[in-house]
């Protein structure tokens, strides 16, 4: 999720010409799409503790990303007129790319809930407590190592930031075989 985040302004401001009121619209949508998402993986896996959604949504959310790709792409350089949230959302366009931030933060929502409940449950209750706060260090340290390879891309390698969406969904796709074996661990062990 951090990597989306961090290009959340560029590509509100500088692919759709966005003000910074549209940036805060993008920003307080994605954050409302992630809970949305958490809460909806607790309700479809009612209280069952499964890796079940974690592989779907990660291919929700690769889509996604391609979908994204292409609707940004098809935008074009912002023009050097600011564009405010009345009128950014009069352009069907500009709903679609909204919409899809928001099934983006949803499919991450999910992805997450399963996760941490798997990690709270599988810790020792006398290590839980270390275990969360060594996986928030390292939640931490993949948070600023994507914002570094965003960079990266765009400093170096040259990719616009719809091209850094397009990477990070993509790149996501490694995932899903490990999920599906948490999954299958986690049903072996836990029969629903």
């Amino acid at each position: 999720g951090a990597i989306f985040i961090t290009q959340i302004p560029v590509i509100a401001k500088d692919v759709l010409g966005g003000s910074e009121g549209v940036v805060t619209l993008f920003l307080a949508c994605f954050s409302l799409g992630v809970g949305a998402g958490s809460m909806a993986a607790n309700r479809w896996l009612k209280g069952v503790i499964s890796a079940r959604l974690a592989g779907p949504s990660i291919l929700l959310l690769a889509v996604i990303c391609v979908l994204l790709f292409a609707f940004l792409e098809s935008q074009g350089e912002a023009g050097d007129a600011t564009v405010t949230i009345g009128l950014f959302l009069q352009d069907p366009l500009h709903w679609a790319v909204l919409l899809l931030m928001v099934t983006l933060a949803l499919a991450v929502g999910v992805v997450m809930v399963p996760f941490y409940a798997i990690l709270q449950h599988t810790a020792d209750p006398s290590a839980r407590s270390r275990v969360i706060a060594s996986n928030n260090i390292i939640n931490s340290v993949f948070i600023a190592g994507s914002s570094v390879i965003a960079a990266g891309l765009i400093g170096f390698a040259g990719l616009s930031a719809s091209e850094v969406v397009l990477v990070a969904g993509l790149v996501n796709l490694i995932v899903v075989p490990s999920a599906l074996k948490v999954h299958q661990r986690m049903k072996a062990v836990h029969p629903q």
